[in-house]
């Protein structure tokens, strides 16, 4: 049977947005300290929330400056209700009523106590909008940080690029096709095609990689790289590869409800079902054949009941691809959902 292709599906980071960049859809782009994901492939649209070309999925703001973040007036505090304040003023309208309004000067504390009777001063909560901002500072430092941060030569293997890391340290770096890691990935011998390498070392058993390939490599899979029993001895295993879809039908016993489909990913085969029966089936009989290729490790009884409360049974038998009757068969005129995952053998 035919397989269909379900296009692009997977949200793509498409970094600092560049008007001279064609950004396809799905892609998460930055713009003016927000983050934007395209709702169809544009090339120098400026983002904004048009909900045509972007929708806006994160509002960013200066984080260096509070007045930069804006909230909605509700109870009417600084002027009309409904109007948009900034957060400095609030803080400001809101010190000032606790000041001089709410709470006698014996209450007011300049340390940090841990007293429900307390507030704290002005110059408490200065202070600690002082720590605050060099926290936020510091964390956009972190964030800027993590980038590029490691030069790889395309020659070394993974266990050396691991090996050579700083203990409590991770790294960023892109590998091309025909470099020796991507050699070891499997991935194709094409220069012109990427994967980006995210490492941690905590220590030198207690680490780990992510290797996710670029657009061109639609049929690579992403890889997890693990510690094998080895000091800075890593093994990949594929996260998700050869992903098949394949709609599927069922033999002449059964009436499809809706549409029947089988979804193969790695050592996996993930089945939905719908169907009502024209008469009782017989132990043995085959409801669908269910992927093309590999067998499905053998299950000898798997339950389902149906929407009028039926019980019924089924299997499938060691060396076969297909979901069959069990050892109880359903009532005729019975209509069941099977939505089910299978190891393939």
């Amino acid at each position: 049977m035919a397989t269909t292709d379900l296009g692009k599906w997977m949200i793509t980071n498409g970094g600092d947005y560049d008007p001279d960049v064609t950004y396809e859809k799905l892609t998460m782009v930055m713009y003016d300290n927000s983050t934007y994901i395209t709702l169809k492939t544009v090339t120098g649209v400026t983002p904004s929330n048009d909900q045509i070309n972007y929708a806006l999925m994160a509002r960013g703001f200066d984080p260096g400056v509070l007045s930069s973040v804006t909230a909605v007036d509700t109870s009417g505090a600084l002027g009309n209700a409904g109007e948009t304040v900034s957060a400095q003023s609030l803080v400001d309208y809101l010190a000032d009523a606790v000041m001089t309004k709410l709470v006698e000067k014996a209450n007011i504390s300049n340390v940090q106590v841990n007293d429900t009777s307390k507030v704290p001063s002005a110059a408490l909560a200065y202070a600690m909008q002082q720590q605050i901002t060099e926290n936020e500072e510091a964390i956009t430092g972190i964030n800027n940080n993590i980038g590029y941060n490691y030069s790889y030569d395309g020659v070394k293997t993974f266990n050396e690029v691991y090996s050579n890391m700083s203990l409590q340290s991770t790294i960023l770096f892109e590998i091309a096709g025909g470099s020796t890691i991507a050699n070891e990935l499997n991935y194709p011998n094409d220069s012109n095609f990427g994967a980006i390498i995210f490492a941690w070392k905590v220590r030198t058993w207690r680490g780990g990689a992510i290797a996710i390939p670029g657009d061109g490599w639609a049929n690579a899979p992403i890889y997890i790289g693990m510690i094998s029993g080895e000091a800075n001895n890593f093994k990949w295993l594929p996260l998700v590869t050869n992903t098949v879809y394949k709609v599927l039908n069922l033999t002449s016993q059964f009436n499809s409800l809706g549409t029947s489909y089988s979804l193969k990913m790695y050592g996996f085969v993930y089945i939905h079902l719908g169907f009502t029966t024209t008469r009782q089936p017989s132990e043995g009989d085959d409801i669908v054949q269910i992927i093309d290729t590999g067998d499905i490790a053998p299950v000898s009884t798997v339950a389902f009941t149906s929407q009028q409360g039926g019980y019924a049974t089924f299997k499938i038998d060691s060396g076969s691809k297909n979901l069959r009757i069990g050892g109880t068969p359903p009532e005729a005129n019975h209509t069941f959902v099977i939505d089910a995952v299978f190891r393939l053998n």
